[in-house]
């Protein structure tokens, strides 16, 4: 993600603080999702004989099934006691008191191989992890889409480069994350609908925002509503 210097946003948070209501840092994130497959180390480990494939095959082994099964995934926010656990179709959702780069931990055995994904989580906002892939050979989970949705603040905005940059209106002091947003591939529009220009966005506005977050981590395909 873009930042700014810190003391852009300590001026930002002095102006205003009487507009946020002294709820920041007090929101609840929200990252959840689907499990959609799960890839499996086998690297090092001699291919089963054709026998024993066959054996596994008839008698439905309990490992083997349970290799391919997306429920009672041990999903966790890193750090934290934030934690859920997958259900039957590979669901989950970890709600709790958490902002910025975080790191999501999968796991199918506590103490087993585990795969992780870094996530930039706006305060008080809510990422929807759409398909997600285990790879527990490299360690890395990756999504097939990353949608986000938040209540930020206009930090800047830059017309002629179509970038709109945010912070989350629920941060904490210690959150100097800025959002930049592509207006190219957004929609601005007033609670009525009306459509807003670039040229009317001020400093403080509150910006509404559901996206997808891009390849290089800035929001785009938004809707957002400014008041």
């Amino acid at each position: 993600m873009n930042r700014t210097p810190m003391a852009l946003l300590c001026a930002l948070a002095l102006a205003l603080a009487s507009c946020d209501g002294g709820s920041r840092g007090s929101g609840i994130t929200t990252a959840q999702g689907n499990v959609d497959s799960v890839g499996t180390a086998l690297r090092g480990k001699p291919a089963p004989s054709l026998l024993a494939r066959l054996r596994s095959i008839l008698t439905l082994e309990p490992n083997a099934h349970a290799q391919s099964a997306l429920g009672g995934i041990h999903v966790t926010v890193e750090g934290t006691s934030i934690e859920d656990e997958t259900d039957a179709d590979g669901g989950f959702t970890l709600r709790g008191n958490f902002e910025g780069y975080v790191v999501i931990r999968f796991e199918r055995m506590v103490g087993g191989p585990a795969a992780r994904i870094t996530l930039n989580a706006p305060a008080a906002g809510t990422l929807t992890l759409k398909d997600v892939r285990l790879d527990e050979q490299s360690g890395e989970a990756s999504a097939r889409e990353l949608d986000v949705a938040f209540e930020g603040l206009v930090a800047s905005a830059d017309c002629a480069g179509n970038a709109l940059h945010l912070v989350s209106r629920h941060r904490s002091p210690t959150d100097t994350d800025v959002y930049t947003v592509r207006l190219d591939t957004s929609s601005l529009h007033d609670a009525a609908g009306s459509p807003v220009s670039c040229n009317e966005l001020r400093e403080g506005d509150t910006a509404v925002l559901r996206g997808t977050v891009n390849s290089d981590g800035t929001f785009g395909q938004a809707d957002i509503e400014i008041s």
